[in-house]
């Protein structure tokens, strides 16, 4: 990384990440699975909320040797506690940016492997702090995932191998088997829900414990309230909840989880839509400013 990467690194970095802590510009990122019989769908939509945020496609390759860098290194001029972690990739992979390579904000690797980050906001994340291990900024910190992991167990054991730096983010993984898991970092601990602790398989901006406490209140899910998708007051995560629960095996897989992020947009098109169909290999996408598949 040159030196004058770096500075535009760290000045995008910042210029970013001051949006994001803007209340009304507050990031609106949806993420579910979708899976029936043969079909494995993961989706996702950024909703930057006026921020526009741009993006990049990269396509990564294995057998790549990779040098870390930690968020305090990237953000300072002194460049502060640099990243000891080096390795080369043992998968390829597919990841849309809004930095630059190595720095995703999500995508999918060859063997199945999906991650994708949805803001939470500065208050709500505490990354747990060890100086024993080796640090990594949160965008790396995925793309070491993809580069490392085929299944969710595998990811998992990484978000406490590596001390996480950076603004706050949460985390849905998903493999190739239809596994899933929410990566959380709260009060300073790693926090995951999957299997049965996982029942609806979605991630948004709130803690996920939080979601299904708010779910309870909705028919189908213990409550009295109608899970109506038109009403801009029910939660994203019931209406995914409810999507999912009526999907049609019927109905062509694809259309119907293009359809579901089209229903659980916030206010305007998003940013990115993406669709990563696991099975066939193939990831879908379309952007604010390009509206075609």
């Amino acid at each position: 990384m040159t030196h004058r990467l770096s500075l535009v690194l760290v000045a995008a970095a910042l210029i970013l990440a001051l949006g994001l802590l803007l209340p009304l510009a507050a990031p609106a990122c949806s993420t579910f699975k979708l899976q029936h019989g043969s079909e494995l769908l993961y989706g996702h939509n950024l909703n930057a909320n006026g921020i526009d945020v741009p993006g990049l496609v990269f396509v990564n390759k294995r057998g790549v040797f990779k040098t870390g860098r930690s968020w305090n290194e990237l953000a300072s001029r002194a460049q502060a506690d640099p990243s000891p972690l080096a390795w080369i990739s043992r998968f390829g992979s597919v990841t849309f940016n809004t930095f630059g390579k190595d720095l995703p904000d999500g995508g999918m690797n060859e063997a199945g492997l999906y991650i994708w980050e949805m803001g939470l906001g500065n208050a709500e994340v505490v990354y747990p702090r060890d100086s024993s291990l080796p640090k990594l900024n949160q965008m790396q910190w995925m793309q070491y995932v993809l580069d490392n992991s085929s299944t969710v167990d595998e990811a998992v054991r990484c978000a406490s191998a590596i001390e996480i730096d950076g603004w706050g983010w949460h985390f849905f993984v998903g493999d190739a088997r239809g596994r899933c898991a929410a990566v959380e970092f709260i009060k300073g601990k790693v926090v995951v829900h999957s299997g049965e602790a996982m029942p609806i398989p979605a991630l948004f901006n709130q803690p996920y414990a939080r979601e299904l406490e708010i779910a309870a209140y909705y028919q189908g899910f213990g409550g009295l309230y109608p899970p109506i998708l038109d009403d801009k007051r029910v939660p994203r995560f019931v209406k995914t909840a409810a999507m999912i629960r009526d999907y049609d095996p019927a109905q062509d897989a694809v259309a119907y989880g293009l359809k579901m992020l089209e229903r659980i947009k916030v206010n305007e098109v998003p940013d990115w839509t993406v669709l990563a169909d696991v099975r066939a290999g193939i990831v879908y996408f379309k952007t604010a400013l390009n509206p075609e598949i």
